[in-house]
């Protein structure tokens, strides 16, 4: 470290500091690069000292989403509609699945983590757990009888459109953009059995169950065809309500419809007396309604006076047709219109989510006598 000299006067005048690095020479524009080279090699020490640093503190953990509430039962005291067989409706809100246990008069409410999803939702009931499959991506949850909700596993954790397989315990799925449909059990797990469709001749996205297991699909130019394993026949009509015994179709020639009766079976059909129905949506695609088990009846969504819609009852065996009171909106379908497994009850959902009970033979309107949320799809389901 050196001075600078005073003044020849002898005066010393304010006195200037030099730091100096390395060997003395002459002072110069050399000093701002040695300054910067220092500054780099604190930087430097000061990166390497901070990665050798081992920090002993406590991360803070990442949230966690909200426990699930346990799952609520609620015991009403008595059969409900006089129903003695064990099997089980299924109602789907925004937020829980809801189970109908009419024989055992009880309500089982399962809450479903959010987010559900907004958009068209896949609603399974098998022997031991419901299934909720948004077509939106968003989660999907397997909800086992009185369990709380998990999620999907497997195939069924992806986004595809579930119909319904040929056992309570399987389903098809059906890709938005393949050919392929692929059967799968209820734990997500594939099988060896698929239907493959020629890709350039099918809208794969107007898939639905043909009420037996199938899957019913249409070509691009709106024909049916319904698609079983080994098999694809073509319908030959425009189907109002399918079933496991019976469809309901409208057949058209010329200028000329007329309602048939089809046995999915061996595709026998028999024409209706009286004129055929007013779909809503036709002839593609259009949400089949539902007929009964048994194959007597038929359930069907048609146009009413002005923009109203109404619900007709269809008697299979004499072409019969009566208005059911019920307030429906123009998307009721075989998701919010389903039948008792003894054929004797009908039940649907009015325009405003509230369930309502049709008796099949008075075809009036019954209330369960407990309160139950607004839903927005039903399934029926065998005993648990």
């Amino acid at each position: 470290m050196t001075f600078g000299p005073g003044g020849s006067d002898g005066r010393q005048r304010d006195r200037v500091e030099y730091v100096e690095f390395g060997s003395p020479r002459k002072h110069g524009r050399g000093w701002p690069t040695r300054f910067v080279l220092i500054c780099l090699v604190i930087v430097a020490g000061v990166i390497v000292a901070g990665r050798s640093f081992q920090w002993h503190g406590t991360v803070a953990p990442a949230p966690q989403p909200a426990p699930l509430p346990p799952v609520g039962v609620v015991d009403v005291g008595h059969r409900l509609l006089g129903v003695t067989a064990g099997w089980e409706l299924f109602g789907l809100d925004q937020s829980d699945v809801i189970a109908i246990q009419f024989a055992r008069g009880r309500i089982v409410r399962t809450a479903l983590p959010p987010p559900v999803g907004s958009g068209p939702v896949s609603f399974l009931a098998g022997p031991r757990a419901t299934i909720i499959r948004p077509l939106d991506n968003a989660p999907g949850y397997l909800v086992p009888a009185g369990d709380q909700a998990r999620p999907l596993t497997g195939t069924l954790a992806a986004g595809d459109l579930l119909l319904p397989g040929p056992t309570p315990s399987q389903e098809w799925v059906v890709g938005g953009s393949s050919s392929s449909l692929s059967l799968v059990t209820a734990a997500g797990h594939a099988t060896s059995v698929h239907i493959t469709l020629p890709a350039s001749a099918w809208a794969v996205q107007s898939a639905m169950s043909d009420g037996r297991g199938g899957v019913l699909v249409s070509s691009i130019s709106g024909a049916q065809y319904d698609a079983v394993p080994g098999s694809l026949r073509r319908v030959g009509a425009i189907l109002a309500a399918v079933g496991p015994k019976r469809w309901l179709g409208i057949s058209c020639r010329w200028t000329r419809c007329r309602n048939i009766v089809i046995n999915p079976a061996t595709g026998v059909r028999r024409v209706l007396p009286g004129p055929a129905l007013k779909l809503l949506t036709w002839p593609w695609p259009y949400e089949a309604g539902a007929v009964a088990p048994n194959g007597s009846a038929a359930v069907v969504v048609v146009a009413s006076s002005g923009d109203s819609v109404a619900l007709d009852f269809i008697n299979l065996t004499s072409g019969a047709v009566s208005r059911i009171p019920v307030p429906v909106n123009q998307n009721s379908s075989s998701e919010t219109l389903v039948w008792s497994p003894d054929s004797q009850w009908l039940f649907a959902l009015s325009a405003d989510g509230k369930l309502l009970a049709v008796n099949a033979r008075s075809h009036r309107v019954h209330s369960l006598g407990v309160s139950l949320p607004r839903f927005t799809q039903l399934a029926v389901g065998p005993a648990s």
